[in-house]
């Protein structure tokens, strides 16, 4: 979106319409009481003395005394303010230092927690590399016990026994 600026609609800021009546002339005695005149106004001391608005302008020891006075108020609130500052930092750096205590014992806790399961681990590691040794010791003793043994599962020659055959009595032929 692009956004156009109507050059009718913006007031003209030289010729001070912008500020309505009330501002120029508000303006105007700003200018009068700076004592810069314009070419259609010129001061008139008689009409500030008409307007029982005397002029009272202070002395140098009445604008130092303020100047004093402003510069104890501000020490002062400065000094305050450090105070404030140095209480709030105090608790700060008490209250960082409680935090730090606890990570530290929380940070110790951790430690020992994975030390002890570090152990553990190992324990585990140690067991299962017995337990697969031991497997594997097995399964190799298994497989060669059947290769160096013969296979037991063949058949044995069977052998009949047949009882010898008695003579049979011989007969003599007949003559």
């Amino acid at each position: 979106m692009s956004s156009q600026v109507n050059l009718k609609e913006a007031p003209d800021t030289t010729t001070g319409e912008h500020l309505g009546k009330e501002g120029i002339q508000a303006l105007d005695n700003i200018i009068q009481f700076r004592g810069h005149p314009t070419k259609e106004n010129k001061i008139d001391t008689n009409q500030i003395e008409t307007e029982n608005e005397p002029m009272n302008t202070p002395s140098r020891e009445e604008i130092d005394a303020k100047i004093g006075r402003a510069s104890a108020e501000f020490n002062s609130s400065v000094v305050g303010l450090r105070k404030d500052m140095d209480v709030g930092f105090a608790e700060v750096r008490q209250e960082f230092s409680e935090v730090r205590k606890d990570m530290e014992v929380g940070f110790a806790q951790i430690r020992a927690d994975m030390a002890n399961q570090s152990k553990d681990t190992i324990k585990w590691a140690i067991g299962l590399a017995v337990a697969i040794i031991s497997i594997l010791l097995s399964a190799s003793i298994a497989i060669f016990n059947k290769i160096d043994k013969p296979q037991q599962n063949q058949m044995q020659p069977v052998i009949v026994n047949i009882p010898a055959q008695q003579a049979a009595p011989t007969q003599q032929p007949n003559k």
